[in-house]
């Protein structure tokens, strides 16, 4: 009796397994993306400050852990080159020791940053998704800030920082192609724990990109 039992919880599970392969057949393939843009980042902790836009390009992975809910991993480059920033600082000036003045500051910035979370998908039509993704990040931070003077007041060398990071993109597949497009827009936040750097590399990113599904 015991076997016979045996014989058809064996059955049963056989059959849930074969279930959950077709089930995970229909799920969307696993992806492979490419980015580029534009991308605005707070540099200055004062209103005057200057956030002009730079270059962003970067690319991506998305696995597949239900029909609709997918891991989402990327990686972004930014740089932004030769703008104006204002900081209110102290520093010695030809010997004469300067406190809290707004200063105006000439500044480069590069950020390389890695986004590791979980994307939701909205099938809006056969052809048309809206995707919402958010989650953790980590990014390394190259930044030189000098008074016109060329005076250097401040500079970080692959400065490490985590943060957190949301977005929303919009994508359009094609029939019978791997191949689809997207637009996103997407938040950084760098939590910055020096009381220095507190507000400043977060700021929104604006991309254009292709993804390639690995399956049909």
């Amino acid at each position: 009796m015991k076997r016979l039992i045996t014989f058809f919880l064996l059955i049963i599970f056989s059959i849930s397994l074969q279930n959950s392969f077709a089930q995970l057949k229909e799920m969307k393939s696993p992806y492979f993306a490419g980015m580029l843009g534009t991308s605005t980042v707070t540099f200055g902790e004062h209103d005057r400050s200057q956030n002009p836009a730079g270059s962003t390009f970067g690319a991506g992975f998305g696995f597949p852990v239900s029909k609709q809910l997918s891991i989402f991993s990327q990686l972004m480059y930014l740089s932004q080159s030769d703008f104006t920033a204002y900081e209110v600082l102290n520093y010695s000036r030809n010997g004469v020791s300067i406190n809290n003045e707004l200063t105006e500051l000439n500044a480069s910035f590069s950020q390389l940053i890695y986004n590791l979370g979980l994307e939701y998908n909205f099938f809006l039509s056969e052809q048309f998704k809206l995707g919402i993704n958010g989650g953790f990040s980590y990014s390394l931070i190259n930044q030189e800030a000098s008074l016109p003077s060329g005076q250097l007041i401040s500079k970080l060398n692959n400065d490490g920082v985590f943060g957190y990071f949301g977005g929303a993109n919009l994508e359009k597949g094609f029939t019978d192609s791997n191949f689809s497009l997207f637009i996103e827009a997407q938040y950084n936040y760098a939590n910055k724990d020096a009381v220095f750097y507190r507000t400043k590399f977060s700021g929104m990113n604006y991309m254009f990109g292709i993804k390639y599904y690995l399956g049909g």
